[in-house]
């Protein structure tokens, strides 16, 4: 649970998605690559995961786009995307998910995003305006969003 932390502690001290990214893909790759024999980075890597490695479920993290047709805001809470054009994605993760945010303190933004894509099991996004260029979010929606994930991770009973 200590690497965790520490782990978590780096990836939020770095900077981050609306920046630069570099720090967080360097943390992310020095943690990979001691459990791999090989990495890289393409547009496909949920597809790719998902046949390879083990395990039963992939949740994105992401950013999520600000619009009144999908009904999502700027603010802290974070986007969890119940599918997209391709169709909605796993409803039993979706839902614990929700769960978990819910445990944290806040409800989060639940969104179909039919104009978009992607092939995970669920995604859990920060909201930000302008999600393919200057991107712009709040500080504390990242804190939201690492909140929530680490609830669903988290045995139902250490939940807090």
């Amino acid at each position: 649970m200590e690497d965790s932390t520490n782990l978590l502690t780096l990836l939020l001290n770095a900077c981050g998605p609306g920046s630069d990214e570099n720090k967080v893909q360097a943390i992310c790759q020095t943690e990979q690559v001691k459990h791999c024999d090989e990495m890289w980075t393409d547009n496909a890597g949920v597809r790719f995961a998902a046949r390879q490695l083990p395990g039963t479920t992939a949740i994105a993290v992401k950013v999520g786009p600000i619009a009144e047709e999908y009904q999502t805001c700027f603010g802290s809470e974070p986007i969890l995307v119940a599918g997209d054009e391709k169709g909605h994605y796993t409803r039993s993760v979706t839902d614990a998910l929700i769960a978990a945010r819910g445990v944290v303190g806040a409800p989060a933004q639940v969104a179909l995003l039919i104009n978009f894509t992607s092939d995970p099991s669920a995604i859990l996004a920060i909201p930000t305006e302008n999600t393919h260029g200057f991107e712009v979010m709040l500080p504390r929606a990242i804190n939201a969003r690492t909140k929530a994930l680490v609830a669903y991770l988290l045995p139902r009973g250490q939940r807090s």
